[in-house]
């Protein structure tokens, strides 16, 4: 399930260029979902797989964090993606 409160929206080109990554790799990287199937990270993953009409992904399911841990956590794995630019 996606996360209306999300951080990050993501542009359609970015969806694109990674439906292009998952056409030519797989998805190789888990999702990071919470107790109640939310997506912490990977949402662009997410949707770019449905529009690639893929119903099965890798995920990792962390239920031992508060709310407050799974926003952290979300944010740091979006800033991870911001490093080096």
């Amino acid at each position: 399930m996606l996360n209306p409160d999300t951080a990050r929206l993501h542009a359609a080109r970015d969806i694109k260029a990674a439906q292009r990554v998952i056409n030519r790799f797989g998805v190789r990287v888990p999702l990071i979902v919470d107790a109640t199937n939310m997506v912490i990270v990977g949402e662009l993953i997410l949707r770019a797989a449905q529009a690639l009409e893929i119903d099965t992904l890798p995920v990792i399911y962390v239920d031992d964090l508060s709310a407050i841990e799974l926003q952290a956590l979300s944010i740091a794995y979006t800033r991870l993606g911001e490093l080096g630019r």
